[in-house]
């Protein structure tokens, strides 16, 4: 991928959020996902939280799966209305300290959830 000018470009909206090499490291080389895709959340899914523990389950299904506050949070920004490229930007300006490690991890979290089933991209 290259850093040309261009609206849909991923690594142009994240050289502007001061991340370019993520952008290039994770759009070039991992190939996870597409920068437009639209991540939702599939039917059925429930997020419930007992004690400190945030939980993922579905009520027809028999695995609980455990997630982190971030993987949570991710989970709930998941509206299919929402890009990747947005996710990752929401999170970055929420919290810019963690700003070089935030597409890692939001890539990351979507391929898990949507490797057991819990997401979908639109």
């Amino acid at each position: 991928m290259d850093c040309q000018a261009g609206e849909n470009n991923p690594c142009v909206v994240l050289t502007g959020l001061g991340l370019a090499e993520e952008a290039k490291a994770l759009y070039t080389e991992r190939k996870i996902m597409e920068p437009q895709d639209k991540p939702t959340r599939n039917v059925g899914y429930r997020l419930e939280t007992v004690d400190e523990d945030v939980m993922l389950f579905h009520p027809g299904k028999t695995k609980i799966h455990y997630l982190n506050p971030t993987a949570a949070l991710i989970w709930q920004l998941c509206d299919g209305q929402r890009t990747t490229d947005e996710l990752i930007r929401l999170l970055v300006e929420s919290y810019p300290e963690a700003s070089a490690e935030i597409p890692a991890d939001v890539h990351d979290t979507l391929q898990d959830l949507i490797n057991k089933g819990c997401l979908s991209l639109a």
